[in-house]
């Protein structure tokens, strides 16, 4: 028998099940009985990688697994949104950075994150640690999981037959 915990329990009191896997949080106390978390993203193609970074969590709480869904990148927030509002939301959830972690914090349906409560939050940048932050509160509800990288490519040629010059 899957013993099911409160959704919005889960998500005032928990982090994403990413981070408690690859930052090494404590252990949740074993429990008699199983225990299913369920965690929704947009990123299908991620799945591989989540099971690998669940893997260190759940082999220290047997008896815990973790469901993982994924949905349309586009339709995403909204079903994410709808389920939450109704109580029938995931445990954890993949935020996306900056404005779509705000919709979240607001609704009360995520805990902020202290580097007391979570120790690893010192291991990030200021920059990072904003990528997970409401604007308002300035307070961190989600362990920053990626960074990317943007690049501008000058094609110096063109630039050079506009008679423009290129910064070296």
């Amino acid at each position: 028998m899957i013993k099911k915990i409160s959704r919005r329990g889960a998500l005032k009191t928990g982090v994403a099940a990413g981070a408690v896997a690859s930052f090494g949080l404590p252990a949740i106390k074993a429990q008699a009985q199983a225990t299913e978390l369920t965690f929704w993203t947009w990123r299908q193609e991620d799945r591989a990688q989540y099971a690998e970074l669940f893997k260190p969590f759940l082999d220290k709480n047997p008896g815990v697994s973790i469901k993982y869904d994924a949905y349309e990148p586009q339709n995403y927030g909204t079903v994410l949104s709808t389920a939450l509002a109704a109580g029938t939301g995931p445990d954890v959830i993949h935020i996306r950075a900056y404005g779509g972690t705000e919709q979240f914090a607001k609704a009360g349906y995520l805990q902020a994150l202290t580097k007391e409560s979570v120790p690893e939050l010192a291991n990030f940048t200021e920059a990072a640690l904003a990528s997970t932050s409401m604007r308002s509160d300035k307070q961190v509800y989600g362990v920053p999981f990626a960074s990317q990288t943007l690049g501008v490519l000058i094609n110096a040629e063109l630039f050079e037959k506009n008679g423009w010059k290129a910064a070296d």
